[in-house]
């Protein structure tokens, strides 16, 4: 009994999501066919070049809510690149909604720091 119960809490603290703390590091001319893209009024439409500075595991809380759990790999930090992070999360990457969030289809871009909501 005491195995199946072990058993039970390790199921309901799985990790709802995962993913990985990105910073914007530079901007680049969007390209298609190896041709620049350009805006309506002739500017190049550019891009972002992101620089993964971690991971973040997204856990489950007792009610009902979650708690994001950052790790920077050595040598990174936010405050050091003077950058706003974002996660992207893999249950983006894969089309599917993330564990026990109900009819949501999954959610954008995580910013760190903004409130979740």
């Amino acid at each position: 009994m005491q195995n199946y119960q072990n058993q039970n809490q390790q199921q309901s603290r799985a990790p709802i999501d995962k993913g990985r703390i990105r910073v914007v590091i530079g901007n680049y001319p969007k390209k298609v066919n190896g041709q620049v893209q350009l805006d309506t009024n002739g500017q190049a439409i550019m891009s972002n070049k992101y620089c993964t500075v971690g991971d973040v595991t997204r856990w489950p809380t007792d009610n009902g809510g979650y708690f994001d759990k950052l790790e920077f790999y050595p040598g990174f930090t936010i405050m050091e690149l003077n950058k706003e992070g974002v996660i992207s999360w893999d249950s983006q990457q894969q089309n599917t909604a993330p564990q026990n969030q109900g009819q949501r289809p999954g959610y954008p871009n995580s910013h760190i720091g903004q409130p979740r909501g």
